[in-house]
């Protein structure tokens, strides 16, 4: 964002952004890209950790440190990994979803991508709050790459299965969360905050 890069700046450092728009192929080019043009430190937000080991390889053999942040890149020597702790996360977006219940209903569960270290993390969270919570799961998905149209498919589906029954739905991400949002106003369900 920008007001990292601005603070970088203001440090001294020149920060060069690449964005890979979700594409694991074209984010180990551009790392290897970074690499060659001399940089002295690769700071990586991996869209998928296993895939990016390729990227840190290529800078350890370059003499780069690289930083894993947000998402750990797995299998890899990376320098430091820097990321939320994502366990408290989903504690206490489960949290705020089991006080707004109020006592009653039950709850569908959408967790993100199972490639993905942080949506683990995420769901061991959630599964602390909500299973303590005595609220009844209907269902529970993991959701590949955190699709929001998956997520929609999966949530249109368990509307139809469930029909009515549905009090409240976790969702790991704003993204899972959009897609949730999306199936419920097509079914014509208007979720509350």
């Amino acid at each position: 964002g920008f007001a990292p890069k601005l603070a970088a700046r203001i440090k001294g450092a020149e920060v060069l952004v690449q964005s890979a728009n979700s594409d694991d192929a074209r984010q180990v080019q551009d790392c290897e890209s970074l690499i060659s043009s001399g940089v002295d430190v690769l700071v990586i937000v991996p869209h998928n950790g296993d895939a990016m080991a390729k990227a840190v390889a290529a800078a350890k053999t370059a003499g780069i440190p690289v930083i894993s942040y947000d998402r750990l890149i797995t299998g890899a020597d990376v320098d430091v990994y820097l990321s939320f702790d994502n366990v408290r996360v989903g504690e206490l977006q489960a949290q705020y979803l089991v006080d707004k219940l109020k006592g009653k209903g039950s709850i569908i569960r959408i967790y993100g991508s199972p490639t993905d270290n942080n949506a683990g993390g995420f769901k061991a969270g959630a599964h602390s709050v909500i299973d303590d919570s005595g609220y009844p799961i209907l269902a529970e998905f993991d959701t590949p790459d955190w699709s929001p149209d998956k997520a929609q498919d999966w949530v249109a589906s368990q509307i139809t299965q469930f029909s009515g029954g549905i009090a409240a739905v976790y969702a790991a991400n704003d993204g899972t969360a959009s897609g949730a949002i999306a199936a419920l106003h097509a079914a014509n369900v208007s979720p509350s905050p």
